[in-house]
């Protein structure tokens, strides 16, 4: 009887988080394929999001 290899388990691995309106990768993030680990990567996420400002900055006083 063949023996069935088993997959290695990918418990770690960085993701980009990505702008969807301007395209801009934001940045990595470490996630975990778990519950808790999809959770921290979702807040982590949307605080990069909600610090990102999309387009050219008007800086002018």
């Amino acid at each position: 009887m063949a023996t069935v290899q088993e997959r290695p388990v990918i418990k770690e691995e960085k993701r980009p988080v990505v702008c969807f309106r301007c395209g801009q990768v934001l940045g990595l993030v470490e996630a975990e394929w778990t519950r808790e680990g999809m959770a921290r990567f979702r807040e982590k996420a949307a605080a990069l999001k909600r610090e990102h400002v999309c387009g050219p900055q008007d800086t002018r006083n």
